[in-house]
């Protein structure tokens, strides 16, 4: 397995962008893994990132609520 190592947000993007161009289904999981939390009690983050996901569903068409995705993802 290799790995590779992105120094922007924007080089993150389009290359998953480009790894995710003929799939079906893309799953990751981002806490802990793709960001690196710089607050004391890393949960406080997770109900804003939920709410953020709600939303962009939302924007997709995708009806689903923050407290689904926050139960979801725990």
């Amino acid at each position: 397995m290799s790995f590779n190592q992105y120094y922007s947000i924007d080089s993150l993007v389009e290359a998953g962008r480009q790894a995710a161009a003929d799939k079906e289904i893309v799953s990751f999981d981002l806490f802990d893994t793709l960001v690196i939390r710089r607050v004391h009690d890393p949960d406080l983050i997770k109900l804003p990132v939920a709410r953020y996901i709600s939303a962009l569903a939302k924007s997709f068409g995708i009806t689903i609520g923050w407290r689904q995705v926050q139960q979801i993802r725990d």
